[in-house]
């Protein structure tokens, strides 16, 4: 099983090798579509070590995962949702994601990768948060700062955590302050409860 500096979430060798294919897919994609802004170089650092800390976080806080969803606000190309969900097949997530080709791509990547419980959601997550009435026992996000708290507090059940992943963290940045920070080295999860 590998597992990350700072981090004591265990990856399956099943996982580790769909990592491969995701990121493989990415580099792929990402020549054609621009689909993140990081280097090929960066991806593993970026894009799978970056997300397996909410993996770690969300076991440490939701140890009995029976029944578990998650949405991910702003997915784009399924970071953290798509790498949450390689690496902890058993939960539910959902991937809200706008933009139509990194839809697609995520798409792909589902059917590439035979993930059962991830749905692909293709729509704002404004629209997503007033209209669909969904609620999660975590929200996660990696953007949109203020707004993402906004829509993240209203998807998220009573007893429910908002998580957002930060390299730095910036006092007031949002409307209130982390009820916890979990540091990882070279970023940290910044932790709110619902409720």
């Amino acid at each position: 099983m590998l597992s990350f500096l700072k981090n004591n979430f265990p990856i399956t060798p099943e996982a580790s090798e769909k990592l491969k294919i995701y990121i493989d897919t990415l580099k792929e994609w990402n020549g054609r579509f621009n689909l993140t802004s990081f280097d090929d170089d960066q991806l593993w650092e970026e894009v799978v070590e970056s997300s397996v800390i909410f993996a770690d976080t969300i076991a440490d806080l939701q140890p009995v995962r029976s029944s578990f969803n998650l949405c991910d606000i702003g997915s784009g190309a399924g970071i953290p949702g798509m790498i949450i969900k390689i690496v902890m097949p058993d939960i539910q997530v959902d991937l809200i994601e706008a933009t139509g080709k990194k839809a697609v791509f995520l798409s792909e990547i589902k059917k590439k990768l035979g993930l059962e419980g991830l749905e692909i959601v293709n729509k704002d997550a404004r629209e997503f948060a007033l209209r669909d009435k969904k609620l999660y026992n975590v929200a996660t996000g990696r953007a949109f700062g203020k707004k993402f708290m906004k829509y993240a507090f209203s998807l998220v059940s009573p007893e429910g955590y908002v998580l957002y992943y930060s390299k730095k963290i910036k006092k007031g940045e949002f409307e209130r302050e982390p009820d916890c920070v979990r540091d990882y080295g070279r970023a940290s999860v910044l932790i709110w409860k619902n409720g």
